[in-house]
This record gives structure tokens, sequence and C-alpha cells, in this order.
């Protein structure tokens, strides 16, 4: 049986990868056949966009910074703090309008991985 509850230090993880360790656009942090949590890192003036996800669910926990988020037709403000729901189906993007980097953690339900051996 896997372990029941896998805990991640967040601080530690970012400390490890501070400066240029952590590329723009996503980083693999924990991936299991539930859920992926990825770090997604958006530097000041960059966009970046999700691939369809048909069976996906997404949530968005923003660490640090602010960027606007469009969901199909919707267009949000987030910023530190602010967590966001994603249904299956919807592109995700996001513009980084600020003049520092936007940090926030992409939790996938279940992962790409899963949905591809289907």
């Amino acid at each position: 049986m896997a372990e029941p509850m896998k805990v991640l230090d967040m601080g530690a993880l970012l400390n490890g990868l501070a400066g240029d360790a952590l590329k723009s656009g996503l980083t693999t942090v924990y991936d299991s056949p539930h859920s992926l949590m990825a770090l997604l890192r958006i530097q000041a003036g960059e966009h970046w966009e999700s691939d369809t996800a048909d069976t996906e669910e997404r949530c968005i926990i923003v660490l640090e910074g602010w960027a606007t988020f469009s969901v199909d037709n919707t267009r949000r403000s987030l910023g530190s703090g602010h967590i966001a729901h994603v249904e299956p189906g919807a592109v995700i993007s996001a513009k980084n309008e600020s003049d520092q980097e936007l940090l926030a953690l992409l939790i996938i339900s279940p992962p790409p991985s899963v949905r591809l051996l289907d």
C-alpha cells in the first residue's frame, strides 16, 4: 500500500529551487497516480498557457505575486493567497503584467500520465 499521507516542505523546496534553477513554466514537485503538483513560475511581462485538459480538474494556489488568469472567456486577477478551481475541458492562460514574478502551485487531478494511459 502507498504511503497514506505525503508531506512536502514548500519552504525547503523553494529554497532548493531558488534563482535560475526554477525555470519559467511548470516544474513538477510531486506526481502520483491520483494527482500531480507543479510549481508555476511566470516572470514579469511573460505569458503562460496550459494544454486543454478534457478530463483533468486543476487547482491554482498563488503563493507569490499577481497575474491575470483567463479560463475560456473569464478573466480574473489572482494574487498571493488566492485559489482558483478550473473544471475539465478549459484552457488556462496567464499574463504577468506586474513587475514581480508569479509563483503558484498547480494541482492536476488525475495527472496527465493517467489520462494518456486510459
